[in-house]
């Protein structure tokens, strides 16, 4: 019979240690870097940290109902109020919402 190690992970504390990370990442961009396209097709550095500072901090009824607004479409919700809240703020006060988000 083959053991195999157990491997136990905090998950959640590494998902954290990566977050914070990002925090210091993304607090020394310069405005042409937050405008600059991700690896994500059609959305640039500022809508990607939007969607994760959106994210952590909507709660899940109003979430819900901004989904709602876009027929349930999870993707095209996504996409646009990301991109909307990230032309709506500056690089350094999406960097300044995301250090907040891992901080807490």
């Amino acid at each position: 019979m083959w053991h195999t190690a157990r491997m136990t992970h905090d998950y959640m504390q590494l998902m954290w240690e990566e977050s914070a990370d990002m925090a210091d990442l993304v607090g020394g961009l310069s405005e042409e870097e937050w405008n600059h396209d991700s690896l994500c097709a059609g959305w640039n550095v500022k809508a990607v940290i939007s969607h994760m500072v959106l994210g952590h901090t909507t709660p899940m009824p109003q979430m819900l109902g901004k989904v709602m607004k876009y027929g349930f479409n999870v993707d095209k919700a996504s996409a646009e109020m990301s991109s909307q809240y990230g032309a709506a703020h500056s690089g350094a006060e999406l960097a300044q919402q995301w250090a907040a988000v891992v901080a807490n």
